[in-house]
């Protein structure tokens, strides 16, 4: 037998956090709207990581079969740049803001 009374139960289940239970709330945005924040998401990234994109496509110039080795630093550091704009959070906020 349990001792703590149903009110204990439901603030324990009420602490979580309050942006998870946001995003409960809300209703599901449709997949043509998401594909559009994505994007949305896209075109920012592609705007703020401009000089890392130049300096892969430069790096790839007059490249072929060297492209993954000699370009590897200017990759990694491309798609770091883009992933912190397109990731799954990022996303998430965009669909807050859009609802």
């Amino acid at each position: 037998v349990s001792t703590q009374s149903t009110g204990d139960n439901f603030r324990d289940m009420t602490e979580t956090s309050n942006e998870n239970n946001l995003e409960e709330l809300l209703p599901p945005v449709s997949r043509v709207t998401e594909e559009k924040l994505l994007d949305i998401l896209k075109k920012k990234a592609r705007a703020n990581c401009k000089p890392q994109i130049e300096d892969y496509v430069a790096c790839t110039k007059d490249k072929a079969l060297s492209i993954p080795w000699a370009c590897r630093p200017q990759l990694q550091a491309m798609n770091q740049c883009l992933g912190q704009y397109t990731n799954k959070e990022e996303l998430e906020k965009l669909k807050r803001k859009w609802q």
